[in-house]
């Protein structure tokens, strides 16, 4: 037993029979005080722990912040998702409009536009044009231009077309103009056709 349980007992042992009923009522409002402040103590505990754990906010403002929250939540899910599923769809186009370009030569075409690539993809010029704004970086003008000096220079490199003029090899490739020519040259290679074709002609033949 403890030194208060001792104190407590010896102090009993010690009243009187007729004093017992007012030192048992002093017991009993101790006993009744001490349980009510732990219970009190429980409850507080009890109420912090349920709190973290409540699903549903009592607060008017809290609740409709959090139901903005959420719905912007959703919408910027939704969002994510119609972006996916457009960026998909211009990667989509980009690879068809590139198998195009290789193995039907489109560029080849001098009229070309860009309605008319939209209409061979089954899309509108609209969505052409941002996906090659996107995905190459470039307009519609350059890109078809780029395909374009890429023929010429193979064929520039292509023994079966050196009784070609330059100028009759930009024609076949697609430009419709010596200035096209010569400007889309400069501007993907950084130097004009003529000294592109020096270049690859052997000292000898010079």
């Amino acid at each position: 037993m403890d030194t208060l349980t001792i104190d407590i007992f010896t102090l009993f042992s010690s009243i009187k029979h007729s004093e017992t009923w007012l030192y048992y009522i002093l017991f009993l409002m101790m006993l009744y005080y001490f349980t009510a402040h732990i219970f009190q103590c429980n409850l507080s505990i009890f109420e912090s722990r349920y709190d973290s754990h409540k699903p549903f906010i009592t607060d008017q403002n809290t609740n409709t912040a959090l139901l903005t929250d959420t719905a912007t939540e959703k919408q910027g899910t939704v969002t994510s998702v119609e972006e996916f599923r457009f960026n998909c769809e211009l990667f989509r186009l980009r690879d068809k409009m590139e198998q195009l370009m290789k193995e039907e030569k489109l560029y080849q075409e001098p009229e070309l536009t860009l309605s008319d690539l939209a209409k061979k993809l089954h899309t509108n010029s609209c969505v052409l044009s941002r996906v090659i704004n996107q995905c190459f970086m470039l307009n519609f003008n350059d890109y078809i231009n780029k395909y374009r000096v890429q023929d010429v220079m193979a064929k520039m490199n292509d023994p079966k077309f050196s009784n070609q003029t330059l100028l009759s090899i930009a024609f076949d490739a697609g430009f419709n103009s010596k200035s096209t020519f010569n400007r889309a040259f400069l501007k993907f290679k950084g130097i004009t056709p003529r000294s592109y074709y020096q270049a690859l002609i052997p000292v000898e033949q010079l």
